[in-house]
């Protein structure tokens, strides 16, 4: 009877629990990114074209650092600001997720996971900021 309780804890402890819906990172809005990561007012907003969206979100990393990140699909583009700095990436293609870089610069994931990547630098994993 011992032994059929620990097996029945064992199997117990093994189930796994469903996973998670994935949900979209981002949020639509018409904003700007700003040096703190938070938007700016809307009267300094970009004007988005008519019938379209910017997408916004923000992502904590790994290393303590903010990005805020502003997507334009009808231009492929994407506006990262990060520890101050704006950068300004370009879509690639992708099989599965997005991937958006400049030729050294590169942020690409899935779903709430992102990482950013600098030249010279290894990948710092981000995760969005809900």
């Amino acid at each position: 009877m011992r032994l059929t309780l620990i097996a029945l804890l064992a199997l117990a402890a093994c189930s796994s629990q469903p996973p998670a819906a994935d949900t979209n990172i981002v949020q639509s809005e018409q904003t700007n990114i700003t040096d703190d990561a938070s938007p700016a007012p809307l009267d300094k907003a970009p004007v988005a074209r008519e019938g379209e969206k910017l997408a916004v979100a923000r992502f904590r990393c790994m290393d303590g650092v903010r990005i805020a990140a502003r997507f334009d699909p009808a231009k492929g583009t994407a506006t990262l600001t990060r520890a101050g700095r704006t950068i300004g990436l370009k879509q690639e293609r992708m099989a599965s997720g997005i991937r958006y870089s400049d030729g050294g610069t590169v942020f690409q994931g899935k779903g709430d996971n992102m990482s950013f990547e600098a030249p010279g630098q290894p990948p710092i994993a981000c995760t969005v900021i809900r």
